[in-house]
């Protein structure tokens, strides 16, 4: 679905690649904490725990 919808560019910051797997795992957490999967299980740490955190 991702890839009929979405072309990554490649630049000097980062290939089409990296940014293709970077959206697919975006979109991939954003479907499992909707479908209700707990965010604690899509984090490495709580917002809580970073400085200036938006939540």
């Amino acid at each position: 679905v991702l890839d009929a919808d979405y072309t990554p560019m490649t630049d000097h910051r980062a290939s089409a690649a990296y940014r293709g797997l970077v959206a697919r795992n975006i979109l991939f957490k954003a479907l499992a904490e909707a479908g209700g999967l707990p965010r604690s299980a899509t984090r490495i740490i709580e917002p809580s725990e970073i400085r200036d955190a938006a939540e």
